[in-house]
């Protein structure tokens, strides 16, 4: 069996691909076999006489130093406390600081009841990623307690990465401090070529990279700046430099969106490309006026997805992953502007933004050269959201790696403003396990739009099963049709501050703070049961999920629900 496995993969990668993850393989192979027993023995990090030694520098350290203060890297850096999630401390991450990187294995345990979770690796990354408040004592404090090569903090690459940008953005506010000795400058630098050349073994990449590569090209890039006064350094720059623009081509669609098939890693990849724009802009390194146009259209999809000020449509995975700020550009101008509607075809995602109305329609859209490993089952799904109030929502992530069974249902299609056949409830249980895989099914963009003054109506299909929604004057429509003789269920989840009151049996009224906002009405018997959504990462909030169920016999039937203001009720 696993020899088959190894011939369709094969296939799948085609010769040259094969090669080049072979090689890939081959090569952490031989870092481990270097470098391995030097790691266990603390003897692995690069000392000052080492980098000078191995680059033919001059050993005079100040000379060296002084060089590097005349960089200027311009990197904004909004401080703020640690990222504290909910799930932290409920089973915190093993101490294993005498592993070495390769060994440590972030796994979940399988079979979790909801109230049973697995330590969460994400809870040492979060805090090592130094995008807190901190001072060169806790800089000197975490090389010491996490030694080169050794320990959780050492196993992903894009943590490293994104260690080293806050380090570079700390080390231009702080490099003319007084306060601070040269014993701590020499240990910091030799720290960042660690980094550098940790990246450099380890890049993440495969047949269908992620924002984790463009984490490892970015990080790497911003540690090339800082040490360019090295010849190696000054010539990796150039080669970064290509790599970041080949992953800007393959990994952001034409429409201006991340090729992950989530809104949240569209942030973080935006918030990465403009880091990287940023130090091209300050080291005089010149970029392609179509990367700034393909850029402004990331910044652009962010602010059409965003809400208001706290609130944001969650496509697919939410991790609450930034870089530097915690925001990017694109928002300041939300929901300021009607937009109309704005649809994008390789994501798969319509957008609404007219006069109070916000509404998304997710697509099946899908090619084969995307990783699924973000993606959520929310095919045809839609959101909502009345005068910057959020109804309608997409119900995050919650958790990865802590308990697989939130995992699966958050991603699910019952978590999801959806409708589908009773079968597709439960995620396979042979693909469950995976937490970061999802089959998807190969689709080109099939939207049908028209849009006349009076009225927006987009429609699509999936799988037997089409959606058309309407916004018309000041009333919101969805109808959904059927090819299939099968039961369906329909899942309707609300944002927790809404209030969901039955007033008839096809009619809902939906208020904020006791008053009155919306009213929902339908021709299916929807009841009402638990929901939960995740605002961020490890954060749970239980609120309203409407269901309904049905057995269709009619291939040509129909099901309607629509939402209008109180005031035109």
């Amino acid at each position: 069996m696993q020899i088959i496995r190894y011939l369709k993969r094969i296939k799948e990668l085609g010769p040259l691909g094969a090669w080049q993850r072979i090689a890939h393989r081959a090569n952490k192979k031989l870092f481990t076999l270097r470098w391995k027993r030097k790691a266990i023995a603390r003897q692995a990090n690069h000392a000052w006489e080492k980098i000078t030694q191995k680059h033919r520098l001059n050993q005079d350290f100040r000379l060296f130093f002084d060089a590097c203060k005349k960089n200027n890297f311009c990197v904004r850096k909004n401080l703020s406390q640690p990222n504290k999630h909910a799930i932290f401390n409920k089973r915190p991450w093993p101490q294993k600081n005498n592993l070495f990187y390769q060994d440590i294995r972030p796994s979940s345990a399988t079979k979790l009841e909801l109230n049973q979770y697995a330590p969460d690796i994400k809870e040492p990354w979060e805090q090592s990623r130094f995008q807190h408040e901190f001072d060169h004592k806790d800089i000197s404090l975490w090389i010491d307690k996490n030694k080169f090569l050794i320990g959780v903090n050492w196993v992903c690459p894009m943590e490293a990465a994104i260690r080293a940008i806050n380090w570079i953005a700390w080390f231009e506010k702080n490099k003319n401090s007084r306060g601070i000795e040269e014993q701590f400058w020499k240990k910091f630098i030799c720290s960042l070529y660690d980094h550098a050349y940790y990246l450099k073994h380890n890049w993440e990449t495969s047949d269908r990279p992620n924002n984790h590569y463009i984490a490892d090209l970015v990080g790497y890039f911003y540690l090339c700046c800082f040490f360019e006064q090295v010849k190696y350094f000054a010539r990796a720059k150039k080669i970064i430099f290509k790599k970041i623009l080949e992953q800007f081509a393959h990994q952001v669609q034409d429409d201006g969106t991340s090729y992950e098939g989530s809104s949240s890693y569209h942030k973080l990849v935006t918030e990465l490309f403009a880091l990287f724009a940023q130090a091209c802009k300050t080291t005089q390194t010149d970029l392609p006026e179509a990367f700034y146009e393909k850029l402004d259209r990331m910044a652009r999809f962010i602010e059409l997805c965003t809400i208001n000020e706290q609130e944001f449509v969650q496509i697919g995975d939410n991790d609450s992953g930034v870089i530097i700020s915690g925001g990017t550009r694109g928002e300041q101008n939300a929901g300021k502007r009607d937009s109309g509607l704005s649809h994008y075809p390789n994501f798969g995602l319509t957008i609404i933004k007219k006069q109070s109305w916000h509404i998304t329609f997710r697509h099946p859209t899908y090619q084969s050269n995307q990783p699924t490993g973000h993606f959520h089952r929310d095919e045809l799904s839609i959101t909502l959201a009345y005068k910057s109030i959020p109804v309608l929502v997409d119900p995050g992530s919650y958790v990865y790696t802590s308990n697989q069974t939130w995992r699966n249902l958050m991603r699910s299609y019952q978590s999801h403003n959806t409708f589908y056949h009773e079968t597709e409830q439960v995620i396979n249980p042979k693909i469950s396990r995976d937490l970061f895989q999802l089959p998807k099914q190969i689709q080109q963009d099939t939207t049908k739009i028209v849009t006349k003054p009076e009225c927006v109506c987009v429609q699509n299909s999936f799988q037997n099963r089409i959606r058309e929604i309407r916004l018309e004057k000041n009333r919101f429509c969805v109808n959904d049709k059927y090819e299939t003789s099968k039961k369906f269920v329909w899942s309707l989840l609300f944002h927790p501050a809404i209030t969901v009151t039955k007033i008839k049996p096809h009619k809902w009224v939906l208020s904020l703070k006791q008053k009155k906002l919306l009213v929902f009405t339908s021709s299916l018997n929807f009841s009402e049961t638990n929901g939960f959504y995740s605002p961020q990462y490890g954060v749970m909030q239980p609120t309203v999920k409407l269901i309904a169920q049905q057995a269709i016999k009619d291939l040509a039937a129909q099901q309607r629900f629509s939402i209008i203001p109180v005031s035109t009720n």
